[in-house]
């Protein structure tokens, strides 16, 4: 097993639906960002997502703040210093002066972040593999995180998305 996998995440969106009124959060960041999370160590740490347009984001990861500035469209994105492995971290996101514009992710992990994709063998569940009782010991004793990106069907061409759905 390779330590650092992606990382296993919790829902952790905090989005307002409808109409947007004065004083209402648009807080939400993509599906990748959650509880139990593994970021990059070594480079710096970007966390990106959406608010409305104009407002003020305020991230907190361990002891660092960074600020920045939701664009006209509502994007934004910051970056952390550098860190080396470690953790658990948490990371908290602030809309500034708006109800309940706060996101809260927990035991994030600072390490190797592992990008794994290919054909549908690589679907096959650990627990159906051979020596599953052998690995699951080992990796019980490393802090493996993993992440899974659901397929999806998408007719003719499609653009990027702007994150992963759950």
């Amino acid at each position: 097993m390779i330590a650092g996998m992606l990382p296993v995440f919790g829902r952790a969106q905090a989005v307002a639906g409808g109409t947007v009124s004065p004083g209402k959060a648009t807080l939400r960041l993509p599906g990748v960002f959650g509880d139990k999370m593994v970021l990059q160590r070594g480079i710096p740490i970007p966390v990106w997502g959406w608010a409305s347009a104009d407002d003020r984001i305020v991230a907190k990861l361990g002891n660092a703040v960074v600020t920045t500035k939701a664009n006209r469209d509502g994007k934004w994105i910051v970056y952390f210093p550098k860190r080396r492995a470690g953790g658990p971290y948490r990371l908290d996101i602030t809309e500034e002066g708006r109800a309940g514009g706060r996101v809260k992710f927990s035991d994030i992990l600072i390490g190797d972040v592992w990008v794994a994709s290919g054909q549908s063998n690589m679907e096959l569940r650990l627990n159906a593999a051979d020596g599953y009782r052998g690995e699951k010991k080992v990796a019980a004793q490393m802090p493996i995180r993993q992440f899974l990106v659901r397929r999806a069907q998408r007719c003719g061409v499609g653009l990027p998305a702007d994150g992963v759905s759950r």
